[in-house]
């Protein structure tokens, strides 16, 4: 699963150049504390250069967000929110 999210994600920055910003390439595990909690994710703490968290992205920037459409993809194939990739190293 970590390898498919990875192909969509990549392959989304290969086709919106808006993709790579500061304010749209901003990882799906960098959420803040309460959402992080929910999702069973461990808390980050802020990261120089990512103007803010994944759940606080405007929905244009979130448009351009190469782990959104991962995320979705996620949801549509298994119906979960479990983030695959950086936010959960043990999977």
């Amino acid at each position: 699963m970590n390898r498919a999210v990875s192909v969509l994600h990549e392959s989304v920055h290969v086709i919106d150049n808006l993709s790579g910003s500061s304010a749209t390439h901003i990882p799906e595990w960098y959420v803040t504390d309460e959402t992080a909690h929910a999702l069973g994710l461990p808390k980050v703490p802020d990261i120089p250069g990512l103007d803010t968290r994944y759940d606080l992205m405007t929905t244009s920037n979130a448009l351009h967000n190469a782990s959104s459409y991962a995320a979705f993809a996620q949801h549509v194939a298994i119906g979960t929110d479990t983030r695959f990739g950086e936010g959960h190293h043990d999977l």
